[in-house]
Order: structure tokens, then C-alpha cells, then sequence
């Protein structure tokens, strides 16, 4: 399952610990994406939203 993990801040422990659970899923593709980091690619990040299975934002 392609599982796309989206942070509006630094994720806290919680949020931590739920993205290394998926990430240990061999069967799971993980993307994390920043939106804090100053190199977002909107138009990256749009298509990744339309192609995950799972959309988590957080």
C-alpha cells in the first residue's frame, strides 16, 4: 500500500511513531512530505495525493 504522510509541523511522538509502523510494512511505500521545508514541489505533492492509496496529514 502506497501511504503518503503529509505534516503541516515537526511530527510530534505520536506521529513518529505511526509513520516508522508503516514505514516497517514491508509491503507499504512511505512518503513523508514537509510542507515546512522551503523546497516543496505543490505540483509534486498534488499528483502524490491523487496517486497514494492513503493520504494522512497531520
Amino acid at each position: 500500500m502506497k501511504i503518503l504522510h503529509v505534516l503541516k509541523a515537526s511530527a510530534d511522538e505520536k506521529v513518529s511513531l505511526i509513520i516508522t509502523i508503516h514505514a516497517k510494512d514491508v509491503n507499504n511505500e512511505v512518503k513523508v512530505v514537509d510542507l515546512s521545508s522551503p523546497d516543496i514541489s505543490y505540483e509534486e505533492l498534488v499528483a502524490d495525493i491523487f496517486s497514494f492509496d492513503r493520504v494522512f496529514s497531520w
